[in-house]
This record gives C-alpha cells, structure tokens and sequence, in this order.
C-alpha cells in the first residue's frame, strides 16, 4: 500500500478534483498514511538586473522591495490555502503536511517527492492536448516522463456554475 502520498495543488478546483481519489486510498489502507500537500509557484524572471539598469538606484530599491512583498503575501496565501486542505485530509485519518516551493513546478514536485520519499503522486491534469498543451505546457507530461514514483493522473472534469439559489 501507498504510505506516503504526495499530491500537487495550484489552488484551483480541477487540482482538487485529485482529493477523493486520495482519500479512496487513505481509507481502505491498512496502514497509517501520510498525504503531503505541496503547491509550487512558478518563479517569473528576475527583472532586478534589468530595473537596476534603466532605472536609478532608489526606483529599483522600491521595485525589488514591492517584488519582495509580493512574494511574501503569495507564500502566506498558499500557506493558508494548503493549511485549509490539510484540515479536511486529517479528517479521513491520514497525517496531513504541507509544503510551498517557489521554481518549476515539475521539477520542485520531483525534488519534493524525492524528499519525501513518496509512494505515489497524485494530482489533476487539466486535459490540454495540441496546441494548448505547446503553449501553456503540461506539468503532468513533464512529470511523467522524469518520475521514478508512480504518477495516478486524474483527468479533471469541466466545472459547471454553482447551482441556482
């Protein structure tokens, strides 16, 4: 059995769509489970250089400052996002930690997973194909082709509106 499994959130309901497949596993395992939540922002280039080029000194302080604060309220916005998820994976009785990496998605989930020493991944695809798939990339493909752990692919379904009140 799967004892610890690492499942990648973005924030969006189609990641979330991975959960109760992950809570599928927890609850039939005879053994306790461990669930790693991990969410990585993707770095945008650095721009510091270029600022620091055009701009005299004191506008590139108040820019890589701004940058620095932005980054901050994302860590701390992912961080109470994953704390959230975590509170209802507890529920199912699995030991629930979470994790924010800041790089490439694929490459931090493998590191993570490596870390870790993960059992399983388990996360959403959104279903891009062609030329979607070439422009926004596929963190899943990525992952798939250079996992050495074992990858459920949930392929995400459409969301519908909320119901009418």
């Amino acid at each position: 059995m799967y004892r610890h499994i690492l499942v990648p959130l973005d924030g969006s309901a189609f990641a979330e769509q991975a959960l109760p497949h992950v809570r599928s596993l927890v609850m039939v395992s005879p053994d306790p489970v461990d669930v790693y939540l991990v969410s990585v922002a993707p770095m945008l280039q650095d721009r510091s250089v270029t600022m620091v080029s055009l701009y005299p000194f004191y506008i590139a302080q108040d820019h890589l400052e701004m940058a620095r604060r932005e980054l901050e309220q994302l860590e701390h916005d992912l961080r109470t996002y994953l704390a959230q998820v975590a509170t209802t994976v507890s529920e199912w009785g699995a030991a629930c930690h979470t994790e924010v990496r800041f790089g490439s998605p694929a490459e931090e989930i493998l590191a993570f997973a490596e870390t870790i020493q993960a059992d399983l991944i388990v996360m959403s695809t959104h279903g891009r194909s062609g030329i979607n798939r070439v422009v926004f990339g596929s963190e899943a493909y990525k992952l798939l082709r250079m996992s050495t752990v074992p990858i459920l692919l949930i392929r995400a379904r459409e969301m519908v509106g909320a119901p009418n009140a």
